[in-house]
C-alpha cells in the first residue's frame, strides 16, 4: 500500500495520535469504494466529505450557482477560466468557431456533467465556448477548490477522476460516431442523445444547433426528422421533437 505524509507517525507515540493514523486510513479507504452519483446531492455529498481531510477544511462551503436563458453563453473561447462548471438542469452546447464564424458544436452537456476542466488543468485560456441549448442551471467550483481536490490527497483525486472520466468516455464515444456513422445513423443517435438529457424526452433545439451537432446541413437534417416521423419514430409538434420509439432510432444501422 502506498502511504502519504499523513500516515507515518514518530515514536514515541501517543494512543490518540496511533487512533488519530489508524481513523484517517479508514476514512481514506471508505473514500475511494464510495460511488458518489453524478447529480448535485452526490457532487455536494463528495465535497462533503473531503472537507473532513486537514488540507481541504478550506473548501468553499456554498457554490454559486448560475442560471442561463436559452442561448445564453456560460464561457467564451480565449476567457480565462475562473471556475469549472457543473449542469445541474438543462442542457449546455460546447462549440467551437471558424475562421468564417461556422459553429461546430462538439458535445452536448446535461445533467451530472462537468464543463471546463481541461483548461484550467492546463492553466489555458477555453479553447471552446459553451452556451444553453434551452434554460440552464449551472453550479460554479471554484478554481482554486478544484486544484485543491485535484491535488491535495490522492484519495481524493482518484475520486475525482472517477466522477470526471464518465464525460471522457462519452465525448470520445460521440466524435467516433461523428466520424464512422451515416447522416441518418447521426441524426438518430443526436435525437436520442438529447432525449435522455432531459426530464420529459420532448427535445426543443434549433435545427441549425441539432445539424451542428451532427456535423451536416440543415437541410439534411430537417429531411431525416420528416422521414422519422413518417415512419413513426418521433413525431413533431410546433417545432418540439417527441420521441416514440427509441429501440428502432437506437438499433438503426450505421
Amino acid at each position: 500500500m502506498n502511504l502519504g505524509a499523513d500516515d507515518y507517525i514518530t515514536k514515541p507515540f501517543y494512543k490518540d495520535e496511533l487512533l488519530s493514523v489508524i481513523e484517517t486510513r479508514l476514512r481514506k479507504s471508505e473514500l475511494v469504494r464510495k460511488q458518489f452519483d453524478r447529480t448535485e446531492q452526490g457532487l455536494s455529498a463528495f465535497i462533503n466529505d473531503v472537507r473532513g481531510y486537514e488540507e481541504l477544511r478550506k473548501l468553499s462551503s456554498e457554490r454559486k450557482t448560475k442560471n442561463l436563458k436559452k442561448r445564453e453563453m456560460l464561457f467564451e473561447e480565449g476567457d480565462y477560466p475562473r471556475y469549472i462548471y457543473f449542469v445541474k438542469g438543462g442542457n449546455v452546447k460546447v462549440f467551437k468557431t471558424n475562421e468564417d464564424g461556422k459553429e461546430y458544436i462538439i458535445t452536448i452537456a446535461g445533467p451530472g456533467d462537468f464543463l471546463g476542466y481541461m483548461d484550467l488543468i492546463k492553466e489555458s485560456r477555453h479553447t471552446e465556448s459553451a452556451a444553453a441549448l434551452e434554460e440552464a442551471e449551472v453550479s460554479l467550483i471554484p478554481k482554486e477548490d478544484f486544484i485543491a481536490l485535484l491535488y491535495a490527497n490522492r484519495d481524493v483525486s482518484s475520486q475525482l477522476i472517477k466522477m470526471l472520466a464518465n464525460n471522457i468516455a462519452e465525448k470520445e464515444e460521440q466524435l467516433l460516431h461523428l466520424a464512422y456513422n451515416s447522416v441518418r445513423k447521426r441524426v438518430a443517435d443526436a435525437v436520442l442523445l438529447l432525449a435522455e438529457k432531459t426530464d420529459s424526452g420532448d427535445i426543443n433545439i434549433l435545427r441549425d444547433d441539432l445539424a451542428r451537432i451532427v456535423g451536416t446541413a440543415k437541410e439534411s437534417v430537417i429531411r431525416m426528422l420528416t422521414e422519422f416521423k413518417e415512419d413513426g419514430y418521433i413525431d413533431i409538434k410546433d417545432g418540439i421533437i417527441v420521441v416514440k420509439n427509441r429501440d428502432k432510432l437506437r438499433n438503426m444501422p450505421g
